[in-house]
């Protein structure tokens, strides 16, 4: 450099005279700070007018060494300075590399002077630096001692500084976060690092790559804090979570300390906190760039972003955004937005830098639904800020409107719901009640701020919601209708549709008592909403296979009514059926072996029972020419195979509505009434009284009285509803009947 302190623009020392160059060579760097280092030039041969940038004179003797055997280990020697007739000087470092030789413990003097200097050592250069006086100049000679370790620097136990104690943020700001840490220890901490400095890297969470930052970059050891601003060419974005670690860095690179990692959230923003990261370009709304000169030559307010929706972001040469629109690019549409250069800004003129008016993002993930038909559930969920402890406003309450959709281009007014002003900030959730069945409606919600005007944008659910419509009310009744021994039929009886549009009936089938092995559901359908017959022949499988009925079984029957809306379904309707068993194939061979005057002895045979489980046997009589058959219940006795007997007297039944006194008609010496008896049994006890001459039989209460007189009639009384039985001792003689037998 030349003298008085301005960079020489044609001279600088560049030449060297170096003793047995082939065995070793030297470089030495000229810069004005380490980390602006410039070209320089690597002396393994004799130099050309071509090898640095600068032309000077020759300068010989500038650096020098006073023992050429650099290879040993052993003190070594060297001057750097100006030569005695030269006025060359230095601004306050320079750098040595030694190839091939690691240098520790130098030690420096100068010629004359105080000027104090500090050595940084790395693995095979020394960094000296002026360090009594900042940014001052290097105006002398400066010898060094230096003794060359005869260990490979990498493999010199060295201790490492510990990361740093604390790394915090204490400022968090839209595009700016600002950082405070602490070095690791006091007093009597020991390390091998040489002119450390703090360095700080960052980078999005989620990302991979870290960046260094330009803002915090080759700090001081003695500084502690530091302000990020920029990463990626451009402002720190707002409302992201940022990962920060922070390294104490030696000269010796490998004894840096481990990093200290943080996670750091700048506060939410507006969009025109960050530039559009290009020069002369305007980022618009849609996230168009637009040249700011096309149409506006002069003034670069190009009015092109007003067709993509406005400015967004200013470019990069003039960042900010005026406050005052009024008083800048007064231009058509309204569209004003001003950009303005970093220094000074925007000013008085433009009303100073625009100011972000923050406002609650809008809810996310707004979702309703209908549980009942004047009912809907609402559940929203609150924006969370990168910054956990950051709200744009004091919280007043969560604001719900509502609006009926009657057609696709006909809606209802905009209407709050009180029942979801909730003042608690973490309840997301609500009913809304009293509302139209079958109804749409859209939905929105937003943030209350206790000062209304800072309330925030509205959160709009997707599409509409439609309420529960009333449902059609169960069948009123599954009547069975048909039943044989492998299938029956019933008939539903529908209830109210109310909002139901008819589809089709839903039954379902299932033999009982259900078993867990056999699914036996089946689906059957009918379009028909009146006097609709639903035929069961066969259920399905659970491997979908068929099968038919079983006969004498019983199966739970439930039926609904289902709609175009399945919302509207109906509930089930439940009804037991069961089917008929296979009838016996009944007696066979009915003969008369004997009679007399007034009785017939009678005789015949079985066949296969089938399902039949055998309770008594029915023979009835009646005399040739009548109607009416009456039993012989003195048949009806024994077992299945007892297959004859004495036919000698006949019972003449009718259902009536009248009953006889009881109390003075019974016959004695038997329970009047004989309670929880059978009407068979009931004429078979008549038969075997001498005294009974008729009965009385009421099946409701399963009564039997036993009546010493013929039918006598009585008032009616439809309680007393009664089967009257007359005893017809004897045959009557000469008189030709017919005979005929059944098995119960």
């Amino acid at each position: 450099r030349g003298g008085g302190g301005e960079p020489a623009r044609a001279g600088g020392v560049y030449a060297f005279d170096i003793p047995d160059s082939d065995y070793y060579f030297v470089q030495v760097q000229w810069c004005d700070s380490p980390s602006q280092e410039q070209s320089y030039v690597q002396w393994d041969r004799e130099p050309t007018a071509g090898d640095h940038l600068m032309r000077a004179k020759e300068l010989n003797n500038v650096l020098q060494t006073s023992d050429k055997a650099w290879l040993d280990a052993g003190v070594h020697h060297l001057y750097i300075g100006s030569a005695e007739d030269q006025d060359w000087f230095i601004l306050g470092w320079a750098r040595i590399n030694v190839r091939k030789a690691g240098l520790n413990a130098c030690s420096y003097h100068t010629k004359c002077c105080v000027d104090e200097f500090g050595l940084c050592y790395r693995e095979t250069e020394i960094d000296v630096l002026r360090t009594d006086l900042p940014d001052a100049s290097w105006g002398q000679d400066l010898f060094l001692s230096c003794v060359r370790d005869s260990t490979p620097p990498l493999q010199l136990k060295r201790l490492k500084p510990r990361p740093p104690a604390t790394l915090e943020a204490i400022d968090q700001q839209a595009n700016e976060l600002t950082l405070l840490w602490l070095p690791f220890g006091t007093q009597g901490y020991i390390s091998d690092c040489y002119c450390s400095v703090w360095n700080i890297e960052m980078r999005r969470k989620g990302e991979e790559e870290w960046i260094p930052s330009p803002d915090c970059w080759n700090m001081p050891f003695a500084q502690s804090t530091c302000t990020v601003r920029n990463l990626e060419g451009n402002w720190l974005r707002s409302n992201t979570m940022y990962e920060i670690r922070l390294q104490q860095t030696c000269s010796l690179e490998h004894l840096s300390s481990d990093y200290r990692t943080v996670e750091a959230a700048t506060i939410p923003g507006c969009t025109f906190h960050q530039h559009s990261g290009v020069d002369q370009f305007f980022e618009c709304m849609d996230g168009t760039l637009c040249y700011m000169y096309e149409g506006a030559p002069f003034s670069g307010d190009s009015p092109c972003c007003h067709y993509f929706g406005g400015r967004a972001r200013c470019p990069m040469s003039r960042p900010y955004m005026c406050q005052e629109a009024e008083d800048c690019a007064e231009w058509y549409n309204g569209d004003k937005d001003h950009c303005c250069m970093p220094e000074p800004g925007c000013g008085d003129i433009g009303g100073g830098n625009r100011v972000c008016k923050l406002r609650p993002f809008p809810p996310e993930s707004i979702v309703a639904t209908s549980s009942t038909p004047d009912s809907l559930d609402l559940s929203w969920k609150e924006v969370v800020y990168a910054s956990k402890t950051f709200r744009p406003c004091p919280f007043g309450q969560w604001i719900v409107e509502i609006r009926q959709r009657y057609y696709s281009h006909w809606f209802g007014e905009w209407v709050e719901r009180p029942e979801c002003a909730h003042t608690d900030f973490t309840r997301s959730s609500c009913t809304i009640t009293g509302l139209i069945h079958n109804a749409n409606y859209f939905i929105r919600v937003k943030e209350g701020c206790q000062e209304k005007e800072d309330n925030g944008d509205w959160g709009e659910m997707e599409g509409f919601v439609q309420v529960n419509p009333l449902h059609a009310e169960p069948p009123a009744r599954i009547r069975l209708i048909e039943r044989q021994p492998f299938t029956f039929a019933v008939a539903v009886e529908p209830g109210a549709a109310n909002d139901c549009e008819f589809s089709t009936y839903e039954m379902l089938v299932r033999p009982m008592p259900p078993t867990g092995r056999w699914r036996r559901w089946n689906y059957f359908y009918n379009d028909t909403r009146q006097g609709a017959v639903l035929n069961v022949t066969s259920l399905a499988h659970y491997r979908w296979r068929r099968g038919r009925l079983r006969s004498w079984q019983e199966y739970e029957v439930i039926a609904r009514e289902t709609c175009v809306n399945s919302l509207a379904n109906s509930d089930w309707t439940r009804t037991r059926v069961t089917t008929k068993p296979v009838a016996t194939l009944g007696p066979i061979g009915l003969q008369v072996r004997a009679s007399g005057s007034y009785w017939l002895e009678v005789s015949w045979g079985t066949q296969q029972p089938r399902e039949c489980e055998f309770v008594s046997w029915n023979l009835q009589a009646r005399i040739v020419g009548r109607a009416a058959w009456d039993d012989v219940d003195v048949c009806s006795g024994g077992t299945r195979w007892d297959r004859q007997c004495n036919v000698t007297e006949t019972f003449t039944c009718q259902a009536d509505l009248t009953y006889i006194g009881w109390a003075d008609v019974c016959i004695a010496g038997v329970p009047c009434p004989m309670e929880n008896m059978e009407e068979a049994a009931c004429r078979a006890e008549c038969s075997r009284q001498p005294a009974c001459q008729a009965l009385r039989y009421q099946g409701a209460y399963k009564k039997c009285y036993l009546i010493d007189s013929a039918i006598r009639p009585l008032p009616d009384d439809p309680v007393h509803r009664t089967l009257g039985c007359a005893r017809n001792l004897g045959l009557r003689s000469g008189t030709e009947y017919e005979l005929r037998v059944r098995e119960l």
